[in-house]
């Protein structure tokens, strides 16, 4: 239920609400729902939620985590991934 509420009122691009969207999808390990997430919004912690993908047991997470450093210029990380 709020995870439907979540992803409605991610349009206001509100960085709080992105983040707890970006969360209970990163807990419930939904990977296309995360970078459909990431794609709708441009108001996101790239580098925070990056850190937190870079140890995930999943290989497609942790190359999600490469690509957010990509995207904030942060080369050394996204290449140490």
């Amino acid at each position: 239920l709020i995870k439907t509420y979540l992803s409605t009122i991610q349009l206001c691009h509100n960085l709080a609400v992105n983040n707890a969207l970006n969360d209970l999808l990163l807990e419930e390990e939904d990977l296309d729902g995360l970078r459909t997430s990431l794609a709708k919004s441009d108001k996101i912690d790239c580098v925070a939620l990056a850190h937190r993908l870079e140890t995930h047991e999943l290989a497609q997470f942790r190359r999600l985590a490469s690509q957010l450093y990509k995207m904030v210029k942060m080369w050394r990380e996204a290449v140490m991934m």
